[in-house]
């Protein structure tokens, strides 16, 4: 490798102009002394409502906290959760801490999303919801379906928005889509406030709810303990960073979608690479630029060979699957074979780095190594 910098697949990004400003108003926290459940977590909370297009929104400290908090308040203890194979394992883990069980299912494999058809053929007595990731911002195309099979089996349906600020379907924004969305702030993701999440919801029982609990179940204040709850509040300082971070979101959205269509123009017509199309009536994010590479392509060596020689980091979203995490086989018995075309698709997927820190020069960069070293990273080589 030349001593070119070396290109991130994720990076933060928080524009120069806006860091002195962020810089004051995080001194005016450690002037008042007070680090949570202040005017800055509600400044954050209105804007992002706004934003998404709910009627509230609800700031914690992750977005597993988020998605905790969601399944506990539909009562999910005892009964099943349906998602995705291909999430973090933070998804179903929430489930399994609301005292639920995850259902994991297959994917679609053009769209490496969870499938309406998978999801009918899992509905049991014991399901109470379905549990829809964005995947790297595509919000599933079948989503009216789904919203649709959750309406006649009366299920709560919940978005997992972590890859979706600003993504849209039909001209509404992932988040208001459904009975609540979860988003992540965490640092790779869209929008970060270093660590944190927010819920969107348009139900004021589930806010109600999700104040007291992400409190240690407040009431009143400490003294009126009223549910079950946590210390799973967003302090002053990361609403801060949100707040900073939201002003930028469109034009974040907008250079991630240029970026996007670049990748797309140049590696659509190169031989061995597939690529995800987003549809006409959806706005993605694009938190990663995902290509499924031919099974003839070692996909280990071709990352390898990219950052070794170029300095060029992919990435992977998310494989192993949860499914096949030694956690999730030996406490719930998935097995390989479980879900095979999620197993022969993300197998085969890599993301090309996507981020603000990218120039033109940067992406065109990508494409000629990606294809100047494809044919040298086949199996039989």
């Amino acid at each position: 490798m030349d001593k070119r910098k070396i290109i991130q697949n994720t990076l933060p990004h928080f524009p120069k102009k806006a860091i002195s400003q962020t810089l004051r108003d995080i001194e005016k926290v450690l002037e008042t002394n007070r680090f949570i459940l202040g005017e800055k977590a509600k400044e954050f909370e209105e804007s992002f409502a706004n934003y998404v297009g709910t009627k509230y929104a609800v700031s914690v400290n992750s977005a597993t906290s988020a998605l905790q908090i969601c399944f506990s308040y539909y009562g999910v203890e005892g009964g099943e959760v349906i998602l995705p194979t291909n999430t973090f394992l933070a998804t179903p883990n929430a489930v399994l801490y609301a005292g639920g069980t995850p259902v994991l299912t297959d994917i679609n494999k053009t769209t490496l999303c969870i499938d309406s058809k998978e999801i009918k053929k899992r509905i049991t007595s014991r399901t109470k919801g379905v549990a829809v990731v964005h995947i790297n911002g595509l919000i599933p195309p079948d989503f009216h379906e789904i919203r649709k099979i959750c309406q006649e089996n009366n299920l709560f349906l919940i978005e997992d928005c972590a890859h979706a600020h600003g993504s849209e379907i039909d001209g509404t924004r992932a988040g208001n889509l459904s009975d609540a969305g979860c988003f992540s702030f965490y640092p790779t993701k869209v929008m970060t406030t270093g660590t944190g999440g927010m819920i969107t919801t348009n139900n004021k029982d589930l806010v109600d709810f999700a104040i007291s609990v992400r409190h240690h179940g407040q009431g009143k204040n400490l003294n009126d303990i009223q549910n079950f709850g946590n210390d799973w509040v967003m302090t002053e300082i990361n609403a801060i960073l949100g707040i900073h971070q939201l002003t930028y979101l469109n034009n974040s959205v907008k250079r991630r979608n240029e970026i996007a269509k670049k990748y797309t123009k140049a590696l659509s017509t190169v031989s061995k690479i597939n690529i995800i199309e987003v549809p006409s009536n959806q706005i993605c994010a694009y938190y990663k630029y995902q290509i499924i590479l031919d099974k003839s392509i070692n996909n280990e060596k071709f990352k390898d060979v990219l950052l070794k020689k170029h300095g060029i980091k992919l990435g992977a979203v998310y494989w192993p699957t949860c499914h096949l995490q030694p956690v999730y086989q030996r406490e719930l018995n998935y097995r390989l074979g479980d879900f095979p075309t999620a197993e022969e698709t993300l197998s085969s997927v890599i993301t090309l780095p996507l981020h603000l820190g990218l120039d033109d020069k940067d992406v065109d960069f990508i494409i000629d190594c990606v294809d100047k070293e494809l044919p040298n990273c086949q199996n039989n080589k």
